[in-house]
């Protein structure tokens, strides 16, 4: 079945997180791998929320295992202002609309494509452990988390997985292309600030307001900075756009400017941010009451191995009678730059797309599964290949409206897909 028709099902089930479950789309995979006599096992961590792992067994079983994991969730979608409907999966000018479609129900779709190509034609070099999964948009917690902390021994053997953000093709300065590979992923860390004050009457307002505190509080967050040296990845990713263009691999931002959207978001790559993002202060119905404490929501994403750093940087900022909680959090992700498995990509890459100049690892400025499955060891990958057309903006289509691909990028990325899962 073609990728294509197998990615519009699945676009036309609607798997929004929150709002929805996957246990419809995992019905889907569980009864096309049914069909072709693939073996799979479905778990279900709560009511509706189903996960899938299948194992294809390989030519040379001695080698480590390669997983591929994609999840089934989406993020909500309001079909308002939506030139297509969301969950429609339709086709216009050579772009497949939908939620979904590069998140990440296009690599879903190849990974079943795979899994269908292979039982047909022939085996892949090595096993390959294939994880639908779910949860992902709300954390992964009833997902590759839960896969990772109860279900281990379904992963047994596996030493790399690619999965998203990664494989999508980026125009360069002078003509060809390049492909990105994520190779690292920041960590998060959510802070929940309070800071204390004097409740009282407004026309009696002395100092202790805390939500006068909050403005210096917010300007001392934007301002602070972890020393720490970037990771390897971004130091890889700088040797290498420099070697490809002849731009200044010292200095990250003219270097990584050519390559639009996706140079800006690795440009996050190479330090801890902190984001103010909430406030909460005033409960009183009152405009006329001074509360006795406010709020102040933080987003952290650090750096692989800068978990405390980027805690004890932020409790740098605070006064004395600032307290904090952390509601919630994700661990970081670190994979080695250089390879076999990177270079049988690239080879992947290579024998689709001559004018592939070269494969641009980099750290992944928000989270993915990745986290979860590396607690197990396993070294984790971003590669969902998509040869694109130039000025096409792939990572502007996250989450957007009109979220869509170009039919002939998911046939495209099958095919390097293939060639990587038979010669790796």
């Amino acid at each position: 079945m073609d990728v294509l028709e197998l990615c519009r099902d699945l676009l036309r089930i609607d798997t929004s997180n929150p709002g929805s479950d996957e246990a419809a789309a995992a019905e889907y995979v569980a009864d096309r791998l049914r069909a072709a006599g693939i073996a799979y096992e479905l778990l279900e961590p709560a009511p509706g929320r189903v996960n899938l792992v299948s194992v294809m067994p390989g030519r040379e079983p001695a080698l480590p295992r390669l997983a591929l994991h994609g999840h089934l969730d989406v993020v909500p979608a309001d079909p308002a202002g939506w030139s297509h409907p969301p969950f429609a999966g339709e086709i216009a000018e050579g772009m497949l609309y939908g939620r979904g479609a590069v998140d990440m129900k296009g690599f879903v779709a190849m990974m079943l494509g795979l899994q269908l190509e292979l039982a047909e034609h022939g085996r892949p070099r090595r096993d390959l452990v294939f994880c639908y999964l779910a949860d992902e948009e709300t954390g992964s917690v009833l997902g590759a988390r839960w896969l990772a902390e109860k279900r281990p021994e379904l992963l047994s053997g596996v030493a790399e997985a690619i999965g998203e953000v990664g494989g999508f093709s980026v125009a360069l300065p002078g003509g060809g292309r390049a492909y990105t590979i994520q190779t690292a992923e920041r960590g998060s860390l959510w802070f929940s600030i309070r800071v204390p004050g004097v409740a009282g009457h407004a026309a009696l307002s002395g100092t202790a307001n805390p939500v006068r505190r909050l403005g210096p509080l917010i300007e001392r967050i934007n301002a602070l900075r972890v020393e720490e040296e970037p990771p390897a990845a971004f130091r890889a990713l700088c040797t290498e756009v420099a070697r490809l263009t002849g731009g200044p691999e010292d200095d990250p931002e003219p270097l990584l400017a050519p390559l639009g959207v996706f140079g800006q978001a690795a440009l996050r790559g190479r330090r801890t941010d902190f984001v103010p993002t909430q406030t909460l202060a005033g409960r009183a119905p009152n405009y006329n009451v001074i509360p006795e404490v406010a709020e102040l929501g933080v987003d952290c994403r650090y750096l692989p191995g800068g978990r405390e750093r980027a805690r004890t940087a932020l409790e740098s900022v605070l006064e004395p009678d600032m307290t904090y909680e952390m509601p919630a959090s994700t661990l970081e992700a670190e994979a080695p730059v250089v390879g076999p498995l990177l270079e049988a990509a690239l080879a992947a890459i290579r024998g689709h797309d001559p004018e592939c100049r070269g494969l641009l690892p980099y750290v992944m400025p928000a989270g993915t599964d990745a986290a979860a499955l590396s607690t197990l060891g396993i070294h984790c990958y971003g590669f969902t290949p998509l040869p694109l057309p130039d000025g096409f903006d792939y990572p502007a289509m996250f989450h957007a409206r009109d979220e869509r691909v170009p039919v002939e990028s998911l046939r495209g990325g099958m095919e390097i897909l293939f060639r990587l899962a038979t010669d790796y």
